[in-house]
Order: C-alpha cells, then structure tokens, then sequence
C-alpha cells in the first residue's frame, strides 16, 4: 500500500479541510505567511498567522469539539515536573499575565523559544480560572515520567499558575 492509498482508503481524510496557524507578530496577522523555522525546510506559506489570543481561543474551541491538535512547542525551556507530569511557564521565566504577542514575539526572535519539538494536543480543561491541556508527546523527554504508569506518554500543560 502507498502513502497515498493509505491516506484515501485507511484514514480517509481530506488534507485541505485541515489548516494550519501560528502567531507571531513578524508578518502581519490574517494572512497566509511563512512559518520561518529550520522545520519548515519546504518553506511553505499555508500558516494564517493569527493574534496569540485568538490562537489559544481557537485551540480551545477545536479540542473541545473533539479534534486533536498537533502543536510545535520548546521543551527545553524551564517548567516540566514529572512527579506531577505536568509542564507550566514558571513565574520566575515570564509570569503568565506578561505573555502577550510582544513577549512572545521578542523570545522567539532572540530564540529563548523554539520550536524545538511537535506535540499532540489531545485534551482541554478548565480547572479553578486556569487552562490545561492533555498533551501526547511521543519524545524521548515524555519516557522519563513514570514508566508504569498507564498515562505513559501524556502531561498536562498550562500557561498559567
């Protein structure tokens, strides 16, 4: 079976009722740009560049539908417990009230924050005023949480604390 047999006949999904968003304030929002990291080496310009708000309402929105998300992150950056297996910005890096397109643009520019490794965002909730998402990290960093444990593999994230 090719790719492409099995991408009609097994998972029978249309690729163009898919899109793609990012959020940086490089190019101008509501527009198809370039996403201009190492990753993209075939420099496709099919992102919608959207403000970082309307980003996260969105991601909210589709995983509460049921959809999964996959999302390019930095896991090298400070902030994943794994006696919780959770994964939060500390306070001491950026607290969550200074995250805004401007902060986020200015560590991505000066490359505190990549986009070093994908995810799957599987799960969203709201727990007392705060955002968490389920994430499926297939990496080698999501082998170090508990190796008995069932949820091998999964954490949970937020922006918040």
């Amino acid at each position: 079976m090719t790719p492409l047999q099995y991408l009609q006949e097994v998972i029978r999904i249309n690729p163009d009722d898919y899109v793609d968003i990012l959020s940086y304030t490089q190019e101008p929002f509501y527009r198809r740009v370039e996403y201009k990291v190492p990753d993209n080496w075939w420099h496709s310009e099919d992102y919608v560049n959207i403000p970082l708000e309307v980003y996260m309402a969105t991601l909210k929105a589709v995983v509460r539908k049921g959809y999964t998300v996959s999302i390019g992150g930095d896991v090298s950056e400070p902030g994943f417990d794994r006696f919780t297996q959770c994964a939060v910005i500390p306070d001491f890096d950026i607290p969550s009230a200074y995250i805004n397109d401007d902060a986020r643009q200015f560590r991505f520019s000066n490359k505190t924050t990549t986009d070093d490794h994908g995810v799957h965002l599987v799960g969203y909730m709201e727990k007392d005023g705060k955002d968490w998402f389920l994430i499926k990290d297939s990496g080698a960093g999501s082998r170090n949480n508990n190796q008995n444990a069932a949820e091998f593999g999964y954490y949970f994230f937020s922006r918040t604390m």
